[in-house]
């Protein structure tokens, strides 16, 4: 089980910067269940004026680093207009730095790697068990979670499947899931599939303050409608 910590020193990478807290956050809007704004093909966070698009790929590689709280600030400075989640933001009247998300489509290697080098810090407290399964069926696939000692995600579409235990993962899987290219680029493969196990340590486990507990997920297009759907179903 996964234990409340934060990093021991600042992380930056080119367009965000991680720092040491009790709490987790996104551009000061606590990354909460209850603050996602949007949750198809991407996850986006807002309270009252403050937005942040993109954030699963960031709260991914954190949770894959054992890092389970930290201020998380988006530096962008310019709109890349050829990118959906700029573009939203410029219409909706938000600097660029409100978007979080990595341009490559993955939850980034390089943010992944410096947190680990940063070391992580325990925090007082527990995370959260997942106690009971609970199920969701969506036009967008299918998702279930189950009790585990462990955090446990397995992945499967069509011939495809994969299956990913955070306590177990070796360094080399875990860069894997890091460097795994998203499925609504690349479709769905063994090769892109790790990338939506590292979705789902960001929507279940990082949003939903979890330290165990399996995910089963069969997806398609737009999955997280099938992660925050069923977290928030969880925590209901």
């Amino acid at each position: 089980m996964l234990s409340r910590a934060t990093l021991s020193r600042e992380v930056e990478v080119d367009y965000l910067r991680v720092l040491p807290a009790e709490k987790l956050s996104v551009n000061g809007i606590e990354a909460d269940v209850n603050n996602v704004s949007r949750f198809d093909i991407r996850v986006d966070l807002a309270a009252g004026r403050k937005k942040a698009y993109l954030v699963e790929h960031a709260l991914g590689c954190l949770y894959l680093a054992g890092i389970t709280c930290a201020s998380i600030t988006g530096l962008s400075n310019a709109y890349e207009l050829s990118r959906q989640s700029f573009r939203d933001a410029k219409r909706e009247g938000q600097a660029p730095y409100a978007v979080i998300g990595s341009a490559s489509g993955k939850l980034d290697e390089r943010l992944y790697l410096k947190l680990k080098e940063a070391g992580a810090e325990r925090l007082p407290g527990e995370l959260r068990r997942i106690e009971r399964e609970v199920t969701l069926s969506l036009p967008e696939g299918e998702i279930r979670v189950l009790p585990s000692e462990n955090v446990e995600i397995y992945v499967a579409h069509r011939s495809a499947e994969y299956e990913f235990v955070l306590e177990e993962a070796s360094e080399e899987e875990k860069l894997r899931v890091a460097r795994a290219a998203t499925p609504y680029l690349r479709g769905y493969s063994k090769e892109t599939l790790p990338h939506v196990a590292g979705d789902v340590l960001g929507d279940i486990f990082a949003l939903g303050m979890l330290g165990s507990g399996r995910v089963e997920i069969f997806p398609k297009r737009a999955y997280h409608r099938l992660t925050i759907g069923v977290l928030k179903k969880l925590l209901a």
